[in-house]
């Protein structure tokens, strides 16, 4: 019975092992799309460290409550002005040709107020890095 159970926790312990592995082998998002999809989430999710990550050094952020520059200014931004706020970002008709994407997003204020907020998204993403990122309400 003793071999029974240290079979047993070998396999678990190589499973385990080989399941660490395929995660540290995962590929970095590089679609543009793909890369707008987890800025969002983790926004959503209240992670500004890896909404930024997605940022080149030189990016640009615009939006209305402010217009950052640089990787380590855009985190800054998302830290005190855009995660501290109850919203939830809602990607309604979004497109990507090449490195550029364009389209609209909800912006939900899931306060007290319960406002929603039409707005549009134009985005420059090259090699999973976004180079430019602009949030503006939808005309």
């Amino acid at each position: 019975m003793k071999s029974f159970w240290k079979i047993l926790t070998v396999v678990f312990v190589a499973g385990s092992i080989q399941a660490l592995g395929s995660c540290a082998r995962a590929k970095p998002v590089t679609d543009p799309m793909d890369v707008t999809k987890a800025v969002f989430s983790a926004i959503n999710n209240k992670q500004p460290e890896v909404a930024a990550s997605y940022f080149a050094d030189d990016a640009e952020f615009t939006a209305a409550f402010g217009q950052p520059v640089g990787k380590a200014k855009i985190l800054a931004f998302f830290k005190t002005t855009v995660i501290p706020y109850k919203m939830h970002l809602e990607l309604t008709a979004v497109n990507a040709v090449d490195e550029d994407v364009t389209g609209t997003f909800t912006l939900k204020d899931v306060s007290a107020y319960q406002t929603e907020t039409n707005m549009e998204l134009v985005a420059v993403i090259t090699n999973g890095k976004i180079k430019s990122m602009t949030w503006s309400p939808e005309k």
